[in-house]
């Protein structure tokens, strides 16, 4: 046989198998593409907030290796949400105020993304967190401010973007002013804000988004008071310290003394001189051991609408608090580290006879904040008395829900401190002690 003739052979022979083998492909694409099923069970909607869970469970059939869901969402989209075996639910979202028989088309995809026959259905869906915000939400006044109240359901989304009406700086002109941003809290919560360039009564505007950046709505709040405080200069013998462990150490300069001298920032510690003694002297308040959960009572003088108590700290001066492993003097209280002393949670009751307290005001930070976020935080590190006076004090304030009640007592509990550990210390305050630089009271203004 000549070899052209077989090399022809061949050649007919490889497109004959070639042809043979697109044919079985396609013939056996052409079946597995098409299918009838309908999902008819196998699956439930459950209504969520701002939509719908739909729970699935694909048959055993090997065509079917997927499922498909078609509906249009309150902006009117057409959304296409789709499953596989690798999960049992997609969430149907895209809803704000609840609704009843949403249309939704139900299919199955085989492994080409084909699609089956649709099952048409609905579902129901629950307030959206937005909506429920937008609905419940009430501004009241505040000290110098406002308070936002709020209440959201568990499973949350959505921002809320605060403003109040002031004059642009730019462009002199009135003009809703962003105090902040924020998402919305699982459960709710109340919020304060200060407005320091505000006046008595403000106009305050909510505006919410949800998390795909639609606008839910807005509520505008019109006249908000903004009640005017005062501090009280209340004397030291008005003071109870009789339930709280005090340090007094006149040689390293603490004391209850040093709680009400006007110094907010340091300028004593600051101006000690370099030398043997200059880092026992702290010219700050110390109470301890075991100083949490105690009481800190004063009497008003008389009958007064409190707004809150003001605790401040040091600055973060260019002298350090004095830190060893003897016994001699606070040394190995400080351990060289002041935060882990400084509130994070602090309680206020309010009385007129010390017989029955009422629970008036509460301020909470996470005792395992990162040192950046506390409150006390100060970057930049104080050297002079010039960098010390140009600098902002550093305080906290628990506030009092601004009403006309009266009050005679104030009875403040420090709950919690930081806590800060190193290995070859423990916990820095394993003893409980508590400091504050200075500690001020507010109330109404007459």
């Amino acid at each position: 046989m000549r070899v052209e003739n077989v090399n022809t052979m061949i050649m007919k022979y490889k497109i004959f198998l070639w042809v043979f083998l697109l044919s079985a492909f396609t013939a056996c694409e052409d079946d597995e593409n098409v299918f009838g099923i309908m999902p008819e069970t196998g699956f439930r909607f459950e209504p969520k907030a701002g939509g719908a869970m739909l729970f699935y469970t694909l048959p055993g059939e090997r065509d079917i290796y997927g499922i498909k869901v078609n509906y249009t969402n309150a902006q009117g989209e057409e959304v296409t949400k789709k499953g596989s075996y690798g999960g049992d639910s997609l969430l149907c979202d895209g809803f704000n105020e609840n609704r009843t028989n949403v249309p939704v088309k139900i299919s199955y995809l085989d492994r080409f993304r084909n699609e089956s026959e649709a099952l048409e259905t609905t579902f129901d869906t629950e307030d959206s967190a937005p909506y429920v915000f937008l609905t419940g939400v009430h501004v009241e006044s505040s000290w110098n401010g406002f308070q936002v109240l709020y209440e959201a359901p568990e499973e949350v989304t959505g921002m809320v973007h605060v403003f109040y009406l002031g004059t642009n700086l730019f462009t002199q002109q009135e003009d809703t002013l962003l105090l902040e941003s924020f998402t919305i809290n699982r459960g709710g919560d109340t919020l304060t804000y200060d407005l320091k360039s505000g006046g008595e009564k403000n106009t305050i505007v909510l505006r919410v988004d949800d998390f795909k950046g639609y606008r839910v709505g807005e509520k505008v709040f019109s006249d908000v008071l903004a009640y005017q405080v005062e501090r009280l200069v209340v004397p030291k013998e008005n003071w109870d310290f009789s339930g709280v462990p005090v340090v007094t150490r006149e040689d390293e300069k603490v004391g209850v003394d040093y709680l009400f001298d006007g110094d907010r920032k340091g300028e004593q510690r600051l101006s000690v001189s370099v030398g043997m003694y200059y880092d026992s002297e702290c010219f700050t308040f110390l109470a301890g051991p075991n100083a949490l959960n105690k009481p800190f009572i004063v009497d008003l003088g008389g009958e007064k609408i409190p707004a809150f108590i003001r605790i401040y700290a040091m600055q973060n001066l260019d002298r350090m608090f004095p830190g060893g492993v003897t016994s001699v003097g606070l040394a190995n209280v400080w351990w060289g580290h002041y935060g882990s002393k400084l509130p994070c949670e602090v309680t206020l009751y309010a009385s007129n006879d010390k017989e029955v307290w009422e629970k008036v005001g509460h301020y909470s930070q996470n005792e395992n904040a990162t040192e950046a976020s506390r409150w006390y935080y100060q970057e930049t590190l104080i050297t002079s008395q010039q960098e010390l006076a140009a600098a902002d004090s550093v305080y906290f304030d628990v506030k009092v829900r601004a009403s006309e009640k009266t009050y005679r007592y104030l009875k403040m509990e420090v709950n919690k401190t930081f806590y800060n550990y190193e290995e070859w210390i423990g916990n820095y305050n394993a003893k409980e002690y508590v400091t504050m630089h200075e500690l001020e009271i507010y109330v109404k203004k007459d």
